[in-house]
């Protein structure tokens, strides 16, 4: 940190205003009034639903919140949400107070500190966890300690250097708002996708029987809470917030005694592929039992187990999922405050029942669909994480003094690696891998394709990787740069590429689940090009994707020659201009290659690396 940064506390700073929230002596003064549901927890204020109140005006007075000054949340939030968020005011025109549950913070010396700058900060300080040590709880609610929070030294720059900083977040914080809001609208479309699946298989004209008559038992819960322990034991609780999407988790449960255990099971245990439904908060979640655990339901729980002969346990899942299942769920639904339904309902739901083997064939259909959305989601989730790690670490940088004049503002610089890094490719490879063995194709991919990968994400993605490819027996080859990722993913405990007869088998090692969360950060903005590649590469073979590598480049070194580009001429360069091993797969295979490439949209431009020389297959 360089020499004219200086460190104050924020109450020598500031001055700290108490919030109203309105007068009972006139006269009044009609203002905004700023609470804690206007704070986001970007920091930013929401005033779209701003609150006017009548508002004593000698009170108002003092509490008229002026443009730069700071509103802090002071209190409330539940005991699980903590508080301490802060939004800048930067309304010029019309009246705006501030509820009793905020405090003004308002900057001593404008000339001294930037009002941008401080609410960088103290959104900074949120965000690291800094003041959840500063709260105590009183009937639920949280409340921050005023002086602690006051005590916190606010280091800072000279004012122009602290509105360069802030022009710098404020450009990289644009970049990852857009980058955010792009990964959950794929997150949200990749849920509308399955739902449009469903609403589409369970759309079909079958006859329909009461739930409970395609099923060997529809079980409710015993009537009251469980008698729990603290010490974890064999026996778990199914509780409503353990049933989401399809999914009975056993990841956060409450424990029993083996006696309570047997007394709430006495009427039935629940078995794997048992179909749960939440009768209430909220109404209407199904998931399966997936897990030979001793568990049992808790109270506004009831299950479905399957009666083999008629019913599909997972076509009940998904049938309880699916729009026209869901509508009757809700239709019975009871209660003036919390809707919930009664037992004796869940057992009529009308439920689709074809045949057997139609059932299973709408199972393999959506369970393939739940896969791919359930990896795209985790995909794009990740994106979310490392977004939101990029900002924090961007604030760290900030407030230590690590943003200097020569740092680049591109988000995408200061996410993603260098793409001709060793570790960029390894990324890349670990990516396909796992892409791969989501639609179990992983044993195509060895180190054929794992070099056309290489060398198709460089010619379609348009991504440098640093690579200077060859001709060679396998098609498009740069050896030596793939060894250097596989050597990096090795020593990292990456992965490494074992030997397994004439090829290679991907090996996954201790750190791989760890450092491939971390793929969306290192490879930022190319992310979505290069995964496209690997989709294509998946239904292939090693020989169609070896062919189609090569007839790519074949294509674009005759673009590069300046040469007439025929299929003919293509032809000739990917097979009998290539290699000798070449004239041993058909001419056929090349032109369904060069069919593929247009149409998919895929036509070289000439603009990719040229393919010179001839090697030995390595």
């Amino acid at each position: 940190m360089t020499h004219y940064w200086r460190t104050a506390t924020l109450g020598d700073l500031t001055q700290f205003i108490n919030g109203l929230w309105k007068g009972e002596d006139p006269p009044f003064v009609r203002a905004g009034v700023i609470r804690n549901t206007n704070f986001t927890k970007e920091g930013a204020l929401d005033d779209t639903d701003i609150a006017y109140l009548e508002v004593e005006a000698k009170k108002y007075q003092k509490r008229r919140l002026q443009f730069g000054d700071l509103v802090l949340e002071k209190s409330g939030g539940g005991p699980k949400q903590p508080v301490g968020r802060v939004v800048l005011f930067d309304k010029t025109e019309g009246e705006f107070s501030f509820s009793n549950f905020t405090a003004a913070i308002r900057i001593l010396d404008p000339t001294e500190l930037d009002s941008k700058f401080l609410h960088k900060f103290l959104h900074w300080v949120y965000i690291s966890g800094r003041t959840e040590a500063m709260q105590s709880h009183s009937t639920g609610i949280r409340n921050l300690n005023g002086d602690a929070y006051k005590a916190i030294k606010v280091t800072y720059p000279l004012l122009e250097e602290q509105r360069r900083i802030v022009a710098i977040l404020d450009n990289a914080f644009e970049g990852i708002a857009t980058a955010k809001a792009n990964a959950e609208k794929a997150l949200l479309n990749g849920r509308k996708l399955f739902e449009s699946a469903l609403a589409q298989v369970f759309s079909a004209d079958w006859s329909r029987v009461r739930i409970e008559d395609a099923c060997q038992s529809v079980m409710d819960c015993v009537n009251k809470t469980a008698p729990t322990v603290s010490e974890a034991t064999p026996y778990k609780m199914i509780r409503t917030t353990n049933v989401r999407n399809g999914v009975v988790s056993l990841a956060a449960v409450n424990y029993v005694s083996e006696d309570v255990y047997k007394a709430w099971t006495r009427r039935q245990v629940p078995l794997r592929g048992d179909v749960i439904l939440t009768r209430e908060a909220p109404m209407g979640e199904v998931g399966i039992l997936d897990s030979d655990e001793l568990v049992f339901l808790g109270q506004r729980l009831v299950s479905y187990r399957a009666e083999p002969t008629k019913l599909d346990a997972r076509f009940l899942l998904y049938a309880l999922q699916s729009e026209p299942l869901q509508r009757q769920i809700h239709a019975k639904a009871s209660g003036s405050t919390v809707q919930h339904m009664r037992v004796p309902d869940s057992k009529n739901l009308q439920l689709p029942l074809p045949g057997l083997s139609q059932q299973r064939e709408a199972v393999a259909k959506l369970d393939a669909m739940r896969e791919e959305t359930t990896h795209l989601g985790a995909i794009y989730a990740r994106k979310i994480a490392a977004l939101d790690e990029l900002k924090k670490s961007l604030l760290h940088q900030a407030f230590t003094g690590q943003l200097t004049s020569a740092q680049t503002t591109s988000v995408t610089a200061v996410l993603a690696l260098p793409t001709t890094s060793p570790e960029f490719s390894a990324n890349v490879i670990a990516l396909a891998y796992e892409r791969h063995k989501r639609q179990q194709r992983e044993r195509t991919f060895g180190h054929v394709k794992e070099q056309k990968l290489l060398h198709l994400v460089e010619a379609i993605a348009k991504v440098d990787l640093g690579r200077q490819p060859m001709k060679d027996a396998a098609g498009p080859n740069d050896f030596q740069h793939m060894r250097k990722a596989e050597e990096w993913a090795k020593q990292n405990g990456f992965f490494e590429m074992v030997q397994r007869g004439g090829g290679y088998d991907f090996k996954k090692l201790p750190a791989f689940d760890q450092l491939l969360a971390k793929a969306p950060q290192v490879l930022g903005a190319s992310i979505d090009r290069i995964e496209s590649v690997i989709d294509l590469l998946i239904p292939m073979d090693t020989k169609d994707a070896e062919v189609l590598a090569t007839v790519h480049a074949a294509w674009n070194n005759l673009l590069i020659d300046g040469a007439e580009v025929t299929d003919e001429a293509i032809v000739w360069e990917a097979r009998d201009g290539w290699h000798a091993d070449k004239l041993a797969i058909p001419e056929s295979k090349f032109r369904q290659a060069i069919a593929l490439i247009r149409s998919k949209g895929l036509v070289p431009d000439g603009s990719g690396k040229y393919v010179g020389g001839q090697t030995s297959l390595i």
